[in-house]
């Protein structure tokens, strides 16, 4: 094995950590971002909860299509390095990294994360045109 596949592999071997690390060292402090990511769009921004729907599911999207494109960057640039691919487990490092609104993708899940975890008291004004 060269000297640079000898780094690819110790970065790869790292890339979990560090991906968590970027994203709030952990899956609660990611579910906490995004809960609070929510509340700004709906509180600050003023978005319906269809809305919030949407940008939820298509943020995901994005974030597991990027996560792809990352694993077939990282595959080729391994590959090229002259690195057995069969001998790494790339796969369980992308699958292990969360989606960034895990557990929070309906508005039950959302109120009941504000309550559980922010203690906020979540209330619904509804009006009658």
């Amino acid at each position: 094995m060269t000297q640079i596949a000898k780094v690819l592999f110790f970065c790869i071997e790292n890339l979990h950590a560090d991906i968590q690390h970027l994203m709030g060292t952990d899956e609660s402090g990611l579910r906490r971002k995004s809960a609070l990511f929510i509340l700004k769009m709906k509180e600050k921004r003023f978005l319906s909860q269809a809305a919030i729907d949407d940008m939820v599911e298509e943020t995901c999207s994005v974030v597991t299509s990027a996560l792809g494109m990352v694993n077939a960057s990282i595959r080729g640039k391994l590959a090229d390095a002259g690195v057995d691919l069969t001998s790494i487990d790339l796969e369980s490092v992308f699958s292990n990294v969360p989606e960034p609104f895990s557990q929070l993708k309906s508005k039950h899940y959302q109120e009941k994360y504000f309550k559980e975890e922010l203690g906020l008291i979540v209330s619904e004004i509804t009006t009658k045109i």
